[in-house]
């Protein structure tokens, strides 16, 4: 089981220095250690509009969430600090942005606050990690993490350095796209993995098996 921190809400933000909780985020990120995995990705829907969410707990030096509305430019980067503490200030032009595109009208009676909108996101976020859908993965790894050879997505093999380690960015591409894999060769420094813009459904294979192990002067 993994360890929780007590937690405390705030139900008020008026500045940028004002934080609550997203207790629900919890039991999302149990399910993600519990799987072996780094992060997860789900949907949160308000007003008719989807906005994609990845929960990245690799991030450094906090976890991360990064929401991206469908269809739009509009995107909110958040860190969470130990504790799963946010801060839940929406800067000027970004809080019209999202009003804009949630076709809110000024109402006196009842104002839209961005502390409203993550209390309702962190009522809404799923208890249990589910398998991301792939176009929305491939978004999240070409725009938001910048994988290196973006064009090259799927799994081709494994390349056995014998005077080198995996680059970092090697790394980040397969923790991204390829999880099970990249647990599997975590340890391995000297392993990476090859990729090809020929469509595959791989997820996972073995470093033993023949037809994946590649010579060092495979090109991509």
């Amino acid at each position: 089981m993994v360890d929780i921190l007590d937690f405390t809400i705030f139900t008020k933000t008026k500045n940028k220095d004002d934080m609550m909780t997203l207790t629900g985020l919890i039991p999302l990120y149990q399910s993600i250690k519990q799987n072996n995995l780094t992060y997860a990705l789900f949907d949160f829907r308000k007003n008719g509009i989807t906005f994609h969410v990845m929960f990245d707990i690799e991030s450094k030096p906090y976890y991360k969430l990064i929401i991206i509305a469908q269809g739009s430019k509009f995107e909110l980067q958040v860190e969470v600090k130990p504790g799963f503490i946010v801060n839940p200030y929406i800067d000027a032009k970004k809080y019209k942005q999202l009003t804009q595109l949630l076709n809110l009208k000024y109402d006196p009676n009842n104002k839209f606050s961005p502390i409203g909108f993550y209390e309702e996101f962190n009522s809404k976020i799923p208890q249990s990690y589910t398998k991301p859908d792939k176009a929305v993965l491939l978004e999240f790894a070409a725009n938001k993490y910048h994988i290196e050879k973006k064009e090259k997505v799927y799994f081709r093999g494994f390349i056995n350095w014998k005077k080198r380690e995996r680059s970092e960015r090697n790394t980040e591409k397969t923790r991204l796209l390829l999880p099970l894999i990249s647990e599997c060769i975590k340890e391995k420094i000297h392993i990476s993995v090859a990729y090809t813009d020929i469509p595959n459904n791989i997820e996972y294979a073995s470093l033993d098996d023949p037809a994946y192990q590649l010579e060092e002067n495979f090109v991509e």
